[in-house]
């Protein structure tokens, strides 16, 4: 009935790519299953072995990596901060450059940026699995909000 559906609709599948009766599916860097969405561990991988980053260039692809999973990280952008503070000292690549992003940060790195980057290595490799919303328990709705933003989270009272 799916499949047919799916023809109705004109969406064309490859049967040879298509798996069923899967109780959990990879889907663009995460796992898919009937408990929830978590990292995919292939990806994760990558956090475990990440060297220090030695300049802007390496410091941005951490936190562009660790960025697309921050909604597993409670209080991403607080435990980030340091690192994003390293990266507006230098100036942007459409601004007037005046350092290179590969010139060494030396002592700019901060132990504060150390621990910032330990930190979120430790928190993305032992990430939690988000949970889907079960409508006969209890939630907590908290909400904030700005004059350029508003954010909301549902999150289970167990």
């Amino acid at each position: 009935m799916v499949l047919d559906r799916l023809s109705q609709e004109g969406f064309k599948l490859s049967l040879d790519k298509c798996r069923f009766c899967r109780t959990s599916v990879t889907y663009v860097g995460y796992i898919v299953s009937g408990a929830g969405i978590t990292t995919d561990p292939a990806k994760i991988q990558a956090v475990v072995n990440w060297p220090r980053p030695e300049n802007v260039g390496e410091l941005h692809s951490f936190l562009g990596f660790c960025g697309y999973y921050r909604r597993f990280v409670e209080g991403y952008s607080c435990r980030a901060k340091a690192l994003n503070s390293l990266l507006r000292i230098y100036p942007s690549e459409t601004g007037q450059k005046t350092h290179s992003a590969k010139q060494p940060f030396g002592d700019k790195w901060t132990p504060e940026c150390d621990q910032a980057f330990h930190d979120l290595k430790q928190r993305l490799t032992a990430a939690l699995v988000l949970a889907y919303a079960n409508p006969d328990q209890p939630y907590i709705l908290h909400v904030d909000a700005s004059l350029s933003g508003l954010r909301a989270v549902l999150q289970n009272n167990t």
